[in-house]
């Protein structure tokens, strides 16, 4: 887990996400299937939720490489439902790893702002 800034893109797991996007190998359906397996996600399965967050809502600062055609599977109501719900319980301080490791680095309010930001845009 590499984390350098509170930004969706800021960490090591949404950078993998975006070169799997690139590349044609992420499934949404196997992600959400690996995340039902545990009560909460873990900070980089969060990081990837905000980072698909970011890619939904905010195409004028998506990575090169990814556009429409990359998101085109993951752009579905069902899907933004779903990732509204996770990233609602990752902002959940009681229960969420990577809201644990903001509050101890001492940003959780930075990064609170900037993520909650993400879920209320994405209908």
């Amino acid at each position: 887990m590499g984390f350098w800034d509170v930004g969706p893109f800021d960490n090591s797991a949404a950078l993998e996400l975006v070169e799997d996007l690139r590349a044609g190998r992420f499934s949404l359906d196997v992600f959400r299937f690996r995340c039902a397996g545990s009560a909460a996600p873990d900070a980089d399965d969060a990081a990837v939720v905000i980072a698909l967050n970011a890619l939904l809502t905010r195409p004028e600062e998506r990575p090169a490489g990814i556009g429409e055609a990359e998101l085109a599977e993951i752009d579905t109501a069902f899907n933004r439902s779903w990732l509204r719900k996770q990233a609602r319980e990752i902002l959940d301080a009681e229960h969420s790893s990577l809201y644990a490791h903001w509050e101890a680095t001492g940003e959780a309010e930075e990064w609170v702002r900037a993520t909650r930001g993400l879920t209320r845009i994405l209908r």
